[in-house]
């Protein structure tokens, strides 16, 4: 395939043809220069040669109209609403109406249809299907516009804002908001709200249709912030509930799971992630098994309230393994991973019993709960018939998120049957695919038997230990290693992957990426429904949030790929368990518009967000560190040579993979970690001694800025901590722990246990 796209490949020219003078000059300055002259001398070619590329609002309004939305505080308009609304588009009109008055002390009264006499000479927003859309709006096809797509339409001095779903009409008001306001919403505590006592009605005509149906950042704010948040992201993420007030009722049940708390309280959610023990969690409350209350999340927090103790009553269940040392019992049964033969023959068909439905009435016993494959399918189908789960489609059987793999005959050999020699691990994918086809055919029959009409589909991991197709080559082309781990037309592969994030998939001269592309490659020819991938990648550093992770040039061009390969679903992991840092923001702001539209250019977005973020004057500094640390990235790439044991260009992942070194010193320069500081200190000092600034925007631009100091501050305290003098890292270090106390930071990387604690780093230095 040849590649579209080439990532920072502007920069790895532009950088590589620099005369090096600018740089030898940087390189014996003393890292704590930071007068405006020689910041210029060091900083402004590189930022002069990037593109200053203009960010465009999609929805640009055209021509006058000759009247105004705002004008001296009063407006003439007036927000229509059908009769009948929804809770989601009277929560639009709220929306709409409380952030006119934000940026312009205008009240714009907000009316049901009745209210008003349709005439289209009157100033009006209409909002859903009101009088004015059903006289005025006549060639949209709603059809497509049923995963989020929106239309902004100017009739004379009418506006229709509308779509086929709940939650497009309130991103049609945002993009409103957007287009005629500038407002722009930056982070879950941040709006750009520009002041204004003036803004002209403008003729506008925008239809947006989202490149993927459900675009999920997965990330610390929208977790704890919710669906008000992700839905001025225009994320419909499937990791939290629904929201009549933003989504109406099941919008997002794109995947469908009980979930307990841990008062054994049972509610319906979305679960999309490791499931299977998650499914015998909810199991174990209502069998009245209540875990260790003393149980704490995993070192990474991927599996925070696993069934512990549970493999001790029915072990048949558990992956079976005497040299795994994590989570296991005493008679070496995981507690996180199941037996994927468990229910099935010789032949690895399923086993019909006669207790397989309905049997949550019975007293659990070793014998009656001896078969898995038959315990999932009883929770599949109790989902699938309750009425509050009705509108999820997907159900998720995700395997567990360590290494540990069942040794039982049974297991071994399935997982032989689908091995292929030459890429080793594929068994155990092709297990999980002959095991899923089992559950799913079951599934569906006994929705048959009980005259269930229903869309159901299931959804399976390639990940970790599962990710290697059960494939092999004949005459060029992957073929199955065995029918039987064909998977079904209604079965869909999450696709969860590491890869060189500095380089894109298409780019056919990254070795590090030709893995992947290879496993993609091998999954299709396993799959035969309509558009069967979904996928979950990384937009950041998991293992060490705060390092710069220098994967703009790539985002864009994967988002492209996932298109060509009909994903509906795209899941871009950011920051699960912090988020008040800068990179954190900026990747989430990027991402999610690029979810929507992956050609948007992402230099420009990056520069917007900067500009909004920091204010235009503080802004050059950012997006001068941030061309300062790319373009160190470009030059390693463009001058790093391969051997036998290492790739030509620099490979950056987002933990170990590939042995890329992310996190070895020997792949950075200390000095240019140095003056990367010095940009943003210099931030820091023309900002306290500014006179045009309220000290309350001091002091609250100094923690933004501070946001983006801590990542090289904490790459050199990370890495070059040996490498300096004591009083040197004595310094950075209070700084570093000054700004993280600022910014009420709390753990480093994923999982929110104390080991992961900026706390607990912290005692290695002298403070």
């Amino acid at each position: 395939m040849k590649p579209l796209f080439k990532p920072l490949i502007t920069l790895a020219c532009l950088f590589t043809c620099l005369s090096c003078t600018a740089t030898d000059k940087l390189l014996s300055h003393p890292h704590d220069c930071s007068c405006e002259e020689c910041l210029h001398d060091t900083y402004q070619d590189e930022l002069d040669n990037v593109a200053d590329v203009e960010y465009r609002k999609p929805a640009e309004p055209k021509e006058d109209l000759g009247k105004y939305l705002v004008n001296n505080s009063k407006s003439d308009y007036v927000i229509v609403i059908p009769d009948e609304a929804s809770e989601t588009t009277k929560y639009a009109a709220e929306e709409l109406q409380k952030y006119v008055n934000a940026v312009s002390n205008t009240m714009i009264f907000v009316k049901a249809e009745s209210e008003v006499s349709f005439d289209t000479d009157k100033e009006v927003i209409s909002i859903d299907d009101t009088v004015y859309k059903k006289q005025l709006v006549t060639d949209v096809d709603y059809t497509e516009l049923k995963t989020g797509g929106y239309y902004l339409r100017s009739y004379g001095t009418t506006y229709i804002i509308d779509s086929a779903c709940n939650e497009g009409r309130l991103y049609g008001v945002y993009e409103f908001l957007n287009a005629f306001f500038d407002i722009e919403f930056l982070t879950y505590d941040d709006t750009y709200l520009p002041q204004t006592t003036l803004v002209r009605a403008r003729a506008i005509n925008y239809l947006t249709i989202p490149a993927f149906d459900i675009r999920d950042y997965y990330y610390y704010s929208v977790w704890y912030q919710g669906v008000g948040w992700g839905a001025k992201l225009r994320s419909n993420s499937s990791s939290y509930k629904s929201s009549k007030r933003v989504t109406g009722d099941y919008a997002y049940d794109y995947y469908g799971f009980y979930y307990n708390n841990s008062k054994g309280e049972e509610t319906f959610a979305p679960r999309e992630g490791h499931t299977i023990q998650d499914m015998l969690r909810v199991d174990a409350y209502r069998r009245g098994f209540i875990p260790d209350p003393n149980y704490k999340t995993s070192e990474n927090g991927a599996n925070p309230t696993l069934p512990v103790g549970y493999a001790t009553l029915v072990p048949a269940w558990y992956a079976y393994n005497k040299t795994f040392n994590r989570g296991m019992t005493a008679d070496h049964r995981s507690e996180e991973e199941v037996c994927y033969t468990n229910g099935l023959d010789s032949n690895f068909e399923y086993v019909k019993q006669d207790y397989d439905i309905d049997n949550d009435n019975q007293n659990l016993t070793k014998e009656r709960a001896k078969s898995l494959c038959t315990k999932i399918i009883e929770i599949c189908v109790k989902m699938i018939i309750e009425e509050k789960s009705t509108k999820a489609v997907n159900l998720m059987l995700g395997q567990a998120d360590f290494d540990c793999m069942c040794m039982c005959d049974s297991c071994q050999r399935l997982r032989k049957l689908c091995e292929n020699p030459d890429y080793p691990g594929s068994g155990f994918g092709g297990s999980i695919a002959v095991w899923a086809n089992q559950i799913s055919r079951a599934v569906k029959a006994e929705l048959v038997r009980r005259n269930i009409t229903r869309e159901v589909k299931f959804v399976i991991f390639a990940y970790s230990k599962g990710i290697i197709p059960p494939v092999k080559k004949d005459k060029g082309n992957y073929v199955p290693v065995t029918q039987k781990a064909v998977l079904d037309s209604d079965i869909l592969v999450k696709m969860a992957y590491r890869y060189c994030v500095y380089h894109s998939l298409w780019d056919e001269s990254c070795v590090c990426n030709q893995k992947n592309r290879n496993i993609f490659s091998g999954w299709q020819a396993l799959v035969t429904g309509e558009k069967p991938f979904v996928i979950w990648d990384y937009t950041c550093n998991f293992t060490n949030y705060l390092f710069y992770l220098p994967n703009f040039g790539s985002i864009p061009s994967n988002y492209k790929y996932y298109q060509q390969l009909g994903v509906t679903h795209l899941l871009s992991q950011g920051s699960p368990s912090e988020y008040n840092y800068y990179e954190s923001n900026l990747h989430a702001w990027t991402s999610t518009k690029l979810m929507w539209d992956p050609s948007l250019n992402v230099t420009a977005l990056n520069k917007q967000f900067n500009k909004l973020y920091f204010t235009e004057k503080y802004a050059t500094y950012v997006d001068s560190y941030r061309a300062w640390m790319d373009s160190y990235y470009a030059r390693k790439d463009a001058t790093t040579p391969g051997s036998d044991t290492t790739y030509a260009g620099h490979h950056v992942a987002t933990d170990s993979t590939y042995d890329v070194g992310m996190e070895d010193k020997n792949n950075y320069d200390l000095n240019h970690l140095f003056k990367a500081c010095d940009v943003l200190e210099t931030a820091l000092i023309k900002l306290s001694v500014d006179p045009s600034l309220t000290s309350a925007n001091k002091e609250n631009l100094e923690s933004k800025i501070r946001s983006a100091l801590i990542t090289p501050q904490f790459m050199i305290l990370w890495m070059f901590k040996e490498d300096l003098e004591s009083n040197q890292v004595k310094s950075i270090a209070t700084d570093f722990f000054k700004s993280i106390s600022l910014l009420g930071l709390t753990y480093m990387r994923e999982g929110q246990v104390d080991s992961n604690s900026f706390e607990a780093w912290k005692e290695n230095f002298d403070l």
